[in-house]
């Protein structure tokens, strides 16, 4: 079972050990949407730093994976929502968002991190 804490902004926002999970919801994408510049960093800055606090450790993904995959799938529900893709929109609602270990997508988001900037302007023009 998740225990959700609506700590930062109403965004549901889940933690375990080496993972973090991100409920898309009228908040986050309220939150997206009003704060567009920067949004998706200070969010996961939050994540980061309340993780540090709850575990006593740093949560092993960067500022700008955590960032963009937060992004990433938030632009994802939002296409599958509007174009009523019911399978995909399930499997967007939450962002998991795990340390390499034990995340097998991590890569792809470390990966993206390179090209975060492009990520953000882009991002921004969909939320």
């Amino acid at each position: 079972m998740t225990n959700w804490t609506r700590e930062y902004s109403g965004i549901d926002i889940s933690y375990e050990d080496r993972i973090v999970r991100v409920r898309v919801d009228g908040s986050l994408t309220g939150y997206l949407h009003e704060n567009r510049r920067q949004a998706c960093v200070r969010l996961s800055e939050y994540i980061r730093g309340r993780y540090r606090e709850l575990f006593q450790k740093e949560l092993e993904i960067t500022l700008h994976s955590l960032s963009v995959e937060i992004l990433i799938h938030v632009l994802a529900y939002r296409v599958s929502k509007f174009l009523h893709w019911k399978k995909m929109m399930v499997h967007t609602q939450v962002i998991d968002c795990g340390e390499r270990a034990v995340d097998n997508n991590r890569f792809v988001f470390d990966f993206l991190e390179k090209c975060h900037g492009l990520v953000y302007r882009l991002g921004g023009l969909f939320l």
